[in-house]
């Protein structure tokens, strides 16, 4: 299986600051311990898989893991896949409102 991710620098204007994030798509098909296992992998404070929403009204489901197990709810990748989401799907709405998100890496990884 092939997995597409984005590493982010969550809260600051510039790379290797702020807050960093893994961010995994298209994670439908990953049980709840593959999804632990990436996380320890990355081994950052937080790694968020996006998944299909439930409700075709949303534009994404989120699930939160540390290298040790899920969380409910976590700040920095709420807001860091947010941004995420905006700057891939609608770029020109971030320029608008002065928001980005800083990219560190991006690439493919197979599972």
């Amino acid at each position: 299986m092939k997995l597409r991710f984005h590493t982010l620098d969550v809260f600051t204007d510039r790379k290797f600051a702020g807050n960093r994030l893994a961010v995994v798509n298209d994670c439908d098909a990953l049980t709840n311990d593959a999804m632990r296992q990436i996380a320890r992998q990355f081994n950052l404070s937080e790694t968020a898989f996006l998944l299909a929403p439930r409700d075709p009204v949303n534009t994404a489901r989120l699930r939160m893991f540390t290298p040790c197990g899920e969380l409910a709810f976590a700040g920095h990748p709420t807001i860091g896949v947010a941004a995420l989401i905006a700057k891939t799907r609608a770029d020109e709405m971030l320029a608008r409102r002065g928001g980005q998100a800083i990219m560190i890496a991006e690439g493919e990884f197979y599972l």
